[in-house]
């Protein structure tokens, strides 16, 4: 349990475990705890784990001085890139989950020396489609009308997988400070990083749940724009496919995690990304 005091926030963040590290970032409406499963099972496999609670939610606190003019997602950024310097981290890899990918995304392109792979779970570079630019604005409306109820149940029941996890993650989505929601909800409509994927030069490991139809259209962004992408679904699960699907997406990230932290091993086993899908999946190969 520890604070990272900057000058207009307090970020609360853990660390788990000896080895290399893998910095594990939440999406909005969620904490640290979204990724207790993921923290348990790679510390387990010799990995050090970073997580963090993202400013307005959990434990770190709300921004001092909200600027309108000031993108939360380069904020968040920093936020993450004075953490790695206060920890000493020179390189990690790093995981992000529904919004939590914007900020992966926009970390790797600012300070790509730092990144040796990324794993971006329910990932889009740009909201495109009607479907999910819907949701986003249906949940800056609750904000705004300051409906706090069905956001808070909503966020708990979509990724908890049990009764527990779902009380668990009530609590957290309580924390949620709304005027950052609306920030961060706001930011991530406008997030654009289509154009720029070609110049993410790690290794990028592309997740969705098989039942997330709507996200489809993003594969094939990754797929084609971005050299170095691979992309795996999970069937039979929605978005919150490190959850719901906890003991797969492990195997499926250890896997992935394993390949590019081996110094000696070359980082071009990935197959054809400009096929259309060009990953054999290792949970359904024929999955579309």
């Amino acid at each position: 349990m520890a604070y990272l005091p900057l000058k207009d926030v307090t970020i609360y963040y853990e660390v788990e475990g000896e080895g290399f590290p893998i910095v594990l970032i939440h999406g909005m409406g969620l904490s640290h705890v979204n990724w207790r499963g993921q923290v348990e099972y790679f510390t387990k496999h010799g990995y050090q784990t970073i997580t963090l609670d993202i400013r307005g939610h959990g434990r770190s606190t709300e921004t001092l001085q909200m600027n309108k003019h000031k993108n939360i997602i380069n904020q968040l950024t920093e936020d993450v890139y004075k953490l790695l310097t206060k920890l000493s981290i020179k390189e990690a890899v790093f995981a992000g989950y529904s919004t939590g990918t914007v900020i992966v995304q926009n970390f790797t392109l600012t300070y790509p020396e730092l990144v040796r792979g990324i794993v971006l779970s329910g990932a889009f570079p740009k909201i495109h489609n009607l479907y999910l630019f819907g949701k986003f604005i249906s949940s800056i409306s609750l904000a705004y009308l300051k409906l706090r109820k069905p956001l808070e149940k909503g966020v708990a029941r979509s990724n908890g997988k049990d009764e527990d996890q779902i009380n668990l993650f009530h609590k957290e989505a309580k924390k949620v400070r709304r005027k950052e929601a609306i920030r961060l909800l706001r930011a991530s409509l406008d997030f654009d990083c289509r154009d720029r994927l070609k110049e993410i030069q790690v290794p990028i490991l592309v997740t969705y749940g098989g039942n997330e139809r709507y996200m489809m259209t993003y594969r094939h962004d990754y797929l084609l724009e971005a050299p170095t992408a691979e992309v795996c679904l999970f069937p039979n699960v929605n978005h919150a496919t490190l959850t719901k699907s906890e003991e797969k997406y492990n195997q499926v990230l250890l896997d992935f995690i394993e390949k590019v932290t081996i110094q000696e091993k070359p980082l071009d086993y990935f197959l054809n990304p400009r096929m259309m899908n060009p990953t054999p999946n290792p949970i359904n190969k024929s999955l579309e």
